[in-house]
């Protein structure tokens, strides 16, 4: 996902023209050298991140350096119109092939510098049977394939989606395509080779573990949840720790298994990087200026009996804020916030809401509310 929003929101305090180039050189130059050192170990978000930090860190020294500093603030939301066909996205093109095409029989695993030509059909194909192979299921990769190409209107992302044919319903490998990072597949039935039925909560947690650890993903985050809807389909969801015992939902890899049959049955990757600007000077607000915060735009939540507040990585929505609405954009970035939650009960129902405030600036976010 693009992060135009976190560079504008550095440009709007730009220094004299030929101080950004000098101060991005001497970044770039500390990049490239991390870059080397660990090439080899690096997957393609990390790259994306590193990227993204650069930017961040080059805004950080020429407005700390030269300007007063404007920190991030909520933008005004961009709206969409739903597809009427495929809802939350647009199809472009779906293109279907006879037989999976590759580029000179190369692995597809390299992904691209930003700025270089787009990725091609064949490229994703064979990503996409790199995948397959790995998990496994090689009879069905050199079949017909169909490449749609599409935008996912919530996320504001380019998507290429692989479909291949197999049995009722087919397997479907997503990609971001821009950068050819994986996002995810459904319609598979992936078994590691020495899996079987699992007898306890813990067997399944170390499957779903390895499960994810095959995944072409970011690694390193931790399991952090588990959601059983019935005996054979349990969600995982794998998430970065931002700070300890504090992870964000939106930097996360969600697996779903079937403890039953030992099978990996979809996974989807979620990307909506962290922008911590707070500068070494900031101080967060305490829970109580959270609640003043929330007073000084009318909204009396209280305090004590029925109301938690809690440290947590948020995305904003613009809901209770001035420009709340439906099928609003996904912001590019996520935020340190307070989410202040409470409950009323009432005769019939018990409704449920929270408010998110920035950590830091006391910006109402957004929240939600049902009932």
């Amino acid at each position: 996902m693009k992060n135009d929003k976190i560079v504008q929101a550095y440009d709007r305090a730009a220094p004299a023209p030929g101080t950004e180039a000098r101060i991005w050189a001497e970044v770039s130059r500390a990049a490239e050298q991390s870059e080397r050192r660990s090439a080899k170990a690096r997957p393609v978000l990390r790259r994306a991140l590193l990227a993204a930090a650069c930017l961040a860190l080059l805004g950080i020294l020429v407005v700390g350096g030269y300007a007063a500093y404007e920190k991030w603030r909520l933008p005004e939301p961009e709206p969409y119109t739903l597809d009427p066909e495929h809802g939350n996205v647009s199809v472009h093109t779906e293109q279907s092939y006879p037989a999976a095409p590759t580029e000179d029989g190369a692995p597809a695993t390299q992904a691209p510098e930003p700025g270089t030509e787009a990725l091609s059909d064949a490229w994703f194909i064979q990503r996409g049977r790199e995948i397959l192979a790995k998990a496994g299921i090689e009879e069905i990769i050199d079949d017909a394939v169909t490449v749609r190409r599409q935008k996912h209107l919530y996320w504001n992302r380019e998507e290429v989606e692989v479909s291949y044919p197999d049995g009722e319903d087919g397997i479907e490998v997503v990609f971001d395509a821009e950068r050819g990072v994986f996002l995810g597949m459904t319609g598979i039935r992936w078994v590691l080779s020495d899996t079987s039925a699992c007898r306890t909560q813990a067997e399944a947690d170390e499957l779903a573990r390895r499960y994810y650890e095959s995944l072409p993903v970011e690694q390193g985050y931790v399991m952090t949840s588990c959601e059983k809807y019935d005996e054979q389909f349990w969600s995982y969801d794998f998430c970065r720790e931002v700070e300890p015992g504090l992870y964000s939902w939106y930097e996360c890899v969600r697996v779903t298994i079937n403890p039953v049959a030992g099978t990996l049955e979809d996974c989807v990757v979620f990307y909506v990087p962290l922008l911590d600007d707070h500068q070494p000077g900031d101080v967060p607000l305490t829970e109580e200026e959270a609640l003043e915060a929330l007073r000084a735009q009318g909204i009396n939540v209280g305090s004590g009996n029925g109301v938690s507040i809690e440290k947590v990585v948020g995305i904003p929505n613009w809901m209770f804020t001035d420009h709340a609405g439906v099928n609003l954009q996904a912001p590019d970035v996520s935020r340190l916030c307070w989410k202040v939650s409470y409950e009323w009960e009432g005769e019939d129902f018990t409704t449920s809401t929270y408010y998110l405030v920035d950590y830091y600036t006391g910006e109402l976010l957004g929240g939600d509310t049902t009932g």
